[in-house]
């Protein structure tokens, strides 16, 4: 039950800052797509980095690099 209740938690933070990152991009007059398209991520990889759907190494120094890219500002932990 703690693991479900964990799980539930982790990916509200992750969809929180997955807002703030198009926020983010917004606020400098790009957006996330058009950053994906131009470094050569795939959009739905990024998404899937948010959602908890893809959480290995990989998409933790892609939520790394999206946050530092966006300036979005990280709620506690990029590792969630």
């Amino acid at each position: 039950m703690q693991q479900a209740e964990n799980t539930k938690s982790e990916m509200t933070v992750l969809a929180q800052l997955w807002q703030e990152i198009r926020i983010g991009f917004i606020s400098q007059g790009t957006s996330l797509n058009k950053f994906c398209a131009e470094n050569g991520i795939h959009r739905p990889n990024a998404k899937k980095a948010f959602s908890g759907h893809w959480n290995g190494k990989k998409a933790i120094a892609l939520r790394n690099r999206l946050l530092e890219a966006s300036t979005a500002q990280a709620i506690t932990t990029a590792e969630v």
